[in-house]
């Protein structure tokens, strides 16, 4: 009996778990609940006089950002100038483009060329229409050593100078050699004076294809102009024309081989300190006053 008892009621469970399975079954999903949309966000501000002002300062941030990308393009810019000024060669060795065209215009070209050495007397020559002249300026080596010492060098770095000077008479020599070589000019005149250094070869041929008195005018002007658009030998017509070009470029030559030789900031004390030597030569082609024509 107690275990008829006992079935009924382990038994009860297992009944009302199989009945409720069984009726849900088949019952149907409910419904899902419909979400209400939210309700609008209303505006934070509505007062237009701050909605103005708010405007007005977006718009001063935008003018200040601007401003400020401008002040730091110009300070890229200027640093970048300045770099450039640093590294540009001393006015003495390189003669700007704009100076070439102020030349050209007044008639009257300068053309700065390295000594034979270092410890030379520099020579001026002024050639003219009718005329040439030339004369040394007296030059005092004795000081060499001191003015060495002067801008932190020492003596036993002047034959450095001296090679430098040799270098760069090479390098000059080289580009003009092809043109002069070929010229009747050049090779009467080593015919009768063998020139023995690269400064020699350089001379001879620049006296031997000088543009005579007629054509020297059109001449200097066409390298004038040249020179002024900043354009090399490979752009003349004439090999008169290209020696006069390559002859410009022999002190910027100097130049580089000082660079070299002793770095940038060296090089530009020494070229400061007086131990360079240049020599000067002016062409005169101006018109004579009275083919200047009516006033």
């Amino acid at each position: 009996m107690r275990v008829g008892r006992l079935l009924v009621v382990l038994g009860s469970p297992l009944v009302f778990g199989a009945g409720w399975l069984a009726g849900t079954r088949d019952a149907p999903p409910l419904p899902m609940a419909e979400t209400a949309p939210p309700p609008p966000i209303a505006s934070v501000c509505v007062d237009q006089a701050a909605m103005d002002a708010n405007a007005n300062l977006v718009a001063q941030l935008h003018e200040a950002r601007a401003q400020l990308r401008q002040v730091h393009a110009t300070a890229k810019e200027l640093e970048a100038k300045t770099v450039e000024v640093e590294d540009r060669a001393p006015a003495t060795f390189v003669t700007r483009p704009d100076e070439w065209s102020r030349m050209g215009k007044d008639g009257m070209l300068r053309l700065q060329t390295p000594c034979k050495s270092y410890d030379a007397s520099p020579r001026i020559r002024v050639i003219g229409a009718n005329v040439s002249r030339m004369s040394a300026t007296g030059r005092s080596t004795s000081m060499a050593p001191f003015r060495l010492a002067a801008i932190g060098l020492v003596a036993e770095e002047l034959p450095a100078l001296e090679q430098a000077y040799a270098r760069a008479h090479a390098q000059t020599w080289k580009r003009m050699r092809a043109i002069c070589e070929k010229s009747d000019a050049y090779r009467e005149a080593i015919a009768e004076h063998r020139p023995e250094s690269d400064h020699e070869r350089i001379e001879t041929c620049r006296s031997a294809l000088l543009p005579t008195r007629s054509e020297r005018r059109p001449a200097m002007q066409r390298v004038a102009e040249l020179l002024a658009a900043n354009a090399g030998a490979d752009r003349a017509t004439t090999d008169e024309d290209r020696v006069l070009l390559t002859a410009t470029q022999s002190s910027a030559d100097l130049w580089s081989e000082l660079d070299k030789t002793f770095g940038r900031e060296k090089a530009k004390r020494v070229a400061e300190s007086g131990l360079v030597c240049l020599d000067e030569t002016v062409y005169d082609v101006r018109l004579p006053k009275e083919d200047d024509g009516p006033s």
